[in-house]
This record gives C-alpha cells, structure tokens and sequence, in this order.
C-alpha cells in the first residue's frame, strides 16, 4: 500500500471534528514515522476516554517536519479554534509553533520534541512528554569520555542536530577533551571520517545514510529519533551493534499492552516516541475529563499532580518539563530495532 493509502486509512481510526463535540485535539505532525505513531495513540486513548462522557475528536495538520511548516500547521489550527495540540515532534517545527500558540491561549503536549528551548519561557501551557537535549548529551559525553581516541560528532545541520550536538560538544570540552565536529546539511556531504568513536545526531534518515559509511567502528551512537524502525530498513546490516539514545522507560502489563496492541495493528515495532505519544494524549484528556476545557484551567491541572502513565510516574515543573524522564542505551542487534522493554538489548 501506498504511503500516502498507509496515512489516509490511519486517520480513518480517529474521529474527525463534527459540531456535537465537547473538544477538538489539534494533531500537528508530518506523516512519517512518529506521525504514525501519534495516530495510533490517538486511536487508543479516544478507545480509553471517548466513553467518559466526553466527545473527543481530532483534527491533523501537517508540520512537514519543518520550521515553516511548523507555523503554519499551527496557524492552521488556531484558525480553527483549537484549545489543545499535541504533536511537533521535530524541534524547528516545535520551535516555530510554540510561540504562536502561546499568544493564542492554547495548550501544547511536546511528546518528541527535545530541543531545550521547546518549554522555555513559555505562558505556562507548554509540556513535554520526553527527554531534553541537554540530559541526552550526558549520556554521550560519558560514552565517548570512556574512549581513548578523540570523539567525532556527525551533526545534521538543523535545530535538533545543533542543538544535541553543541550540549554533547560543550560537555566533552569541560572535560577536556576536544570533539571533531562534522556539520553536513546532507549525509553525501560528509565524506572522509577520521578514525575514532562516533556519535551521530540526527534524524533517523540521515543517520541510515552514514552507516555504511562506520562499519566497524568500536562505537556508533545514535541520538533518539534514530529509534525507528525505518533505520533498519534503510541501513540493514550496517546498523547492527549501534547504539541508540532511548528513554529509560520501565516495564509494566499496560505498558506491554499498549506494545503489543501497537504490534497487532501495525505489524512492527513502535518508534521511538510511542508512549510518550500515549501519556501526553493520556494526561491531557484525563485533565480535560477532570476540569473542562478551559486551557489555563486544564493546564494548572496537570501541574498539580503527579500521574501515572506509561512512561511511570511523573510530574511537571513550571516549565513544563519532567525530571523523571532519563536515557539509556540499545543496542541493535541481529538487525533488528530493540524493544521498549527488551532489557537483553540494553547497552
């Protein structure tokens, strides 16, 4: 089935927005793999709370993946009267939206978006369901510090990469040691590699296309939205025994449920952001069950409590973020994406 077949028969899973509804979720995602996953968490949370007595809908508007594309889903959105959007999972997109719906009074659930600057200085209805950039890059640096040979950081040249690149650059420098950095807006524009431990950040298409590029290199790291499924169908065999950056989330029979369901409807694994899809989607029409619909009144909700998801326990600071989220390692073996909650994988 086409991509295009693949995307249209997945929000045919979902409510669309009709007049009876007591509020509309905006969806703002490009159609690739977290957009997919984004859709299934919808699918599942409306199953959970659509018969709550209240009627949920959801409207999608394409990000593609983008800063402008970002604004304008946005936008598009505030036009329609949308109070809530979880979605923007690239940071330039997330970047360029949050601003715009602060000024409009909406609520929005980052479930992928890392970049740092995503919660900051916000009007306090911004949150993140996910990992930040600047704890992601403690998990580098102290992989890279273990190695004797100087590290080597392949950045792509947009606001995720940059910005994972610099936190990991910034630490391995405070600690004395002095990256090689490569900056490459395309993945053919990096060509000789120095021999030495690698880390990559960058979306998951350019980093399949460097792979091959670091067979046999001690150490390949992988930054987060390289756990996908799509990575091992472009790279193959050149991606087994890499490493990549994962939430530490903990193991539990709804979380298993949740997984397996996914696999039942989809035929493969979940990507990487998945769950955080599902608790953002989660605690969000648990607050609007609980308080209504007004956004500064739901927002204040959320904040005041901590909730039980399936990424475990957590609970939000002022600005939005969640301390209880770490990261760690998997491994790809066998040339197959490790599992959420396969701890032989581990790294």
């Amino acid at each position: 089935m086409a991509a295009s077949s693949v995307w249209t028969s997945l929000l045919a899973t979902i409510p669309a927005p009709s007049p009876a509804d007591d509020v509309v979720i905006g969806l703002p995602v490009d159609t690739g793999v977290h957009g997919r996953d984004l859709i299934v968490a919808a699918r599942l949370m409306h199953e959970k709370h659509g018969h709550a007595g209240t009627r949920i809908a959801f409207e999608w508007r394409d990000d593609r993946r983008s800063s402008d594309g970002g604004a304008f889903a946005a936008r598009a959105l505030i036009e329609r009267g949308i109070h809530f959007a979880v979605g923007h999972f690239h940071s330039g997109s997330a970047l360029a939206a949050a601003p715009l719906y602060d000024t409009a009074g909406v609520l929005l659930f980052a479930p992928g978006s890392s970049h740092p600057d995503v919660t900051a200085n916000r009007a306090g209805k911004c949150f993140r369901t996910c990992g930040r950039d600047d704890a992601q890059a403690e998990l580098f640096a102290a992989t890279l510090l273990a190695e004797d040979e100087r590290p080597i950081l392949l950045i792509e040249d947009i606001a995720y990469g940059r910005s994972l690149g610099d936190q990991i650059a910034r630490r391995l420098r405070a600690a004395g040691r002095e990256p090689l950095l490569v900056i490459a807006t395309r993945p053919d524009d990096v060509t000789a590699i120095f021999p030495g431990p690698v880390a990559i950040a960058a979306r998951h298409g350019f980093a399949a296309a460097l792979l091959p590029k670091l067979v046999g290199r001690s150490v390949r790291l992988l930054s987060d939205d390289c756990y996908a499924v799509e990575l091992i169908d472009s790279a193959g065999a050149d991606c087994v025994g890499a490493y990549v950056a994962v939430l530490d989330i903990p193991s539990g029979p709804e979380t298993d449920d949740l997984v397996r369901t996914y696999r039942a409807w989809m035929g493969r694994e979940p990507n990487a952001y998945f769950l955080t899809s599902i608790a953002a989607l989660d605690i969000l029409l648990t607050a609007i069950r609980e308080v209504g619909v007004e956004p500064g009144t739901v927002a204040r909700k959320i904040r005041s409590r901590v909730w039980t998801t399936s990424l475990g326990s957590i609970r939000f600071d002022e600005a939005g973020d969640t301390k209880r989220l770490g990261w760690r390692w998997a491994r790809i073996a066998s040339g197959a994406v490790p599992g959420f909650l396969d701890p032989s994988e581990e790294g």
